[in-house]
């Protein structure tokens, strides 16, 4: 009897967790998820009208967008009543990520376009945490499309289809399941 009870209290903090990130937390996949969108599509646009040395500069939307993330993530703290202990594990999970993808940022003039593959693998591993962590399958195989797309990415010798295969990696991996989340009613 324990243990049914032990696993239902299990299950009930994922539950929570997932509308904790259907109300408070939703924004972020979409948000990152339209950003990166917009900042590729800048850069191809620039890079193909004025060159690299100016459509490099748009990458610094993300910078911004970091801003707007951690504003974003106080502002919601506030409206919480509670805080899961998953809430938390997922946080970290995502700190980390930022760290690394700011590193892969700081190499990009040693890695050049190939940063972009590195970055979709980074955030496929966040993400496919995520998912595991949420039971929320739509993330788990976002993710495994993401890691297939990066593989494929490394061999391409156009930095046109690897911004390409990145969008289609952010569309599958962050979008469709961040939109399918916040779709479901509430009742997880």
């Amino acid at each position: 009897m324990e243990t049914e009870k032990s696993l239902q209290i299990i299950e009930d903090m994922i539950n929570a967790s997932k509308t904790n990130y259907k109300r408070h937390h939703g924004i972020y996949f979409l948000f990152w998820g339209y950003l990166s969108i917009i900042v590729v599509s800048l850069f191809m646009i620039l890079k193909n009208t004025v060159g690299m040395p100016v459509a490099n500069y748009v990458w610094g939307l993300f910078f911004l967008g970091f801003v707007f993330n951690i504003y974003q993530m106080r502002r919601s703290a506030r409206e919480r009543p509670v805080v899961s202990k998953i809430d938390k594990m997922v946080a970290k999970v995502w700190l980390g990520v930022s760290i690394g993808i700011a590193t892969l940022f700081g190499a990009s003039p040693v890695l050049g376009w190939m940063m972009l593959p590195l970055v979709l693998v980074v955030i496929a591993i966040a993400t496919y945490i995520h998912g595991a962590i949420l039971s929320y399958k739509p993330f788990i195989f976002g993710s495994i499309l993401m890691f297939i797309l990066a593989s494929i990415s490394f061999y391409m010798p156009s930095i046109d289809v690897v911004l390409g295969l990145f969008v289609a990696g952010i569309v599958l991996g962050y979008l469709l399941p961040g939109h399918m989340l916040r779709n479901e009613k509430d009742d997880v």
